[in-house]
C-alpha cells in the first residue's frame, strides 16, 4: 500500500488536495477530524486536554474555539497540546492503515498540518506540501470566521513554508488557478503509481 502525505500551512488548500485525491478514487484520512472524534472518545487524551487548558473547556469538555484562541497565541501552549495529541492520533491513523492495508486499498492519503512534525511523514512514500501563494489568511479569515489579527496570530504561530519546502517530495502552490491545482496533483498522482508498478 502506498502513504501520499499532505502537509502545508493552515488555509493552504490542503483540505481540497485531499477531497480531489478523494474523487480520484484514493482512500484519504484527515488528521483533523480524527482529532475531533478522540475528543469524544478518548478520555485520557481529553481529560489531559481539560487539566492542561482550563480555560477552554466548557462543562468539564474541550471548547475547541477557545482551545484555538489560547494555542495559536502562545508557543508552549501549542507545544503542550501537541504533545498531548500527537501520539493518539498517530497511533489511531497507524490503526486505520493497517485496517486499509489489510482490506487490500492501493493507495491512502493524509492530511495533517503537523506531518513532518509528529513523524507521520516518515512513513509516506510521498509528502506533498500545498503553499497558498500568500492567499492563506484571507481564506481562514472566512472559513473560520477571524479577524485579521486572528488569522495573522493562526498564520505566526505555523511553521514556515520553507520548513515545509525542506520537508516535502512535492510543492504545489495554491494560488487560485483550480485547474492548474488538480493537474499538478494528477502528476504527483500519476508519479506515484509509477513508482509503485515499478516496484
Amino acid at each position: 500500500m502506498k502513504l501520499i502525505g499532505i502537509t502545508g500551512p493552515s488555509g493552504a488548500g490542503k483540505s481540497t488536495a485531499l477531497a480531489y485525491l478523494a474523487r480520484r478514487g484514493v482512500t484519504t484520512i484527515d488528521t483533523d477530524k480524527v482529532y475531533h472524534r478522540l475528543l469524544e472518545t478518548d478520555a485520557g487524551m481529553a481529560r489531559k486536554l481539560v487539566m492542561r487548558f482550563p480555560g477552554a473547556s466548557i462543562d468539564g469538555k474541550i471548547d475547541r474555539k477557545l482551545l484555538a484562541g489560547i494555542v495559536f497565541s502562545d508557543p508552549k501552549a501549542l507545544h503542550d497540546l501537541e504533545t498531548a495529541t500527537h501520539p493518539p492520533i498517530k497511533h489511531r491513523v497507524d490503526k486505520m492503515l493497517a485496517d486499509y492495508a489489510a482490506a487490500g486499498v492501493e493507495v491512502v492519503a493524509i492530511e495533517a498540518v503537523s506531518l513532518i512534525e509528529s513523524g507521520m511523514a516518515k512513513d509516506c512514500d510521498m509528502v506533498i506540501a500545498v503553499l497558498s501563494g500568500g492567499a492563506n489568511a484571507a481564506r481562514i479569515q472566512a472559513r473560520d470566521s477571524l479577524s485579521p489579527g486572528g488569522a495573522k496570530r493562526r498564520l505566526a504561530s505555523q511553521k514556515s513554508d520553507d520548513f515545509y519546502r525542506e520537508g516535502a517530495h512535492i510543492i504545489i502552490t495554491n494560488d487560485g488557478s483550480e485547474s492548474v491545482f488538480d493537474t499538478e496533483l494528477d502528476v504527483a498522482l500519476m508519479r506515484l503509481n509509477e513508482e509503485r508498478d515499478d516496484s
